[in-house]
């Protein structure tokens, strides 16, 4: 089923990166046959999976085994055409530095350019993909001894990698004037009405009701004394 063969790969990288290599190789190459079995030998299904064991048979030195995966699986590949996917082009970046670790630059040349050939070819083709193949036939020419070759595809992935969108974010609204902070309110001068006087002023006037009642009761008391 889909997901045991999803389940299997995801198996045999995490025991390759938990240092338990062999069980994690023997979890891959169970996964390639069941694709074998289901999608076919040629299918891409079956040749990604074999490019993932040919990756982790390189990075545990079975460099014999691992050319021997990698150049299955991208021959299958190219021959189904599909240079536009990525399983492509892992198998060929890896083939190509296996086969420069064991010394085989004329073969390594061979697979790379074939794979540049292939997706110069392509109906649009990404440019992303066409620098990357070009970096690759560039690094096994400068190997074999091919200067001249290596300049020539060294100037053409400048040209590349010039030609690659620069990518930058603007702000939504980069003319955008800052919005104005809101006029401060003008103070407004409290109101009061004449129970807040009254309420506030009533010691003044009990005091001046206070001395005015003093004020009589002294007159009338100096009246009545004949002072």
């Amino acid at each position: 089923a889909p997901q045991t063969q999803l389940l299997l790969g995801k198996i045999a990288r995490l025991v390759q990166a938990q240092g338990n290599a062999g069980d994690g190789l023997a979890a891959q190459q169970r996964l390639v046959e069941q694709r074998r079995v289901q999608f076919g030998a040629a299918s891409i299904e079956t040749l990604d999976a074999l490019a993932d064991l040919g990756e982790m048979q390189r990075e545990l030195g079975m460099n014999a085994e691992a050319q021997q995966s990698l150049t299955t699986s991208l021959t299958g590949l190219v021959a189904g055409t599909s240079f536009s996917h990525a399983a492509t082009h892992r198998a060929g970046r890896s083939l190509v530095r296996n086969l420069l670790e064991l010394g085989q630059t004329a073969e390594a040349v061979r697979f790379a350019t074939m794979l540049l050939d292939g997706v110069s070819k392509l109906k649009s083709p990404d440019n992303a993909l066409l620098l990357e193949a070009t970096e690759l036939v560039m690094v096994a020419k400068a190997s074999s001894g091919d200067d001249a070759g290596a300049i020539q595809h060294y100037d053409r992935a400048i040209q590349l990698a010039e030609a690659q969108p620069i990518i930058t974010e603007a702000p939504a609204n980069a003319n955008a004037l800052p919005e104005l902070l809101p006029p401060l309110p003008k103070p407004v001068k409290p109101v009061r009405d004449m129970e807040q006087a009254l309420a506030s002023r009533w010691f003044v006037w009990i005091g001046g009701v206070a001395i005015a009642v003093g004020g009589l009761l002294f007159v009338k008391y100096a009246y009545d004394n004949g002072l």
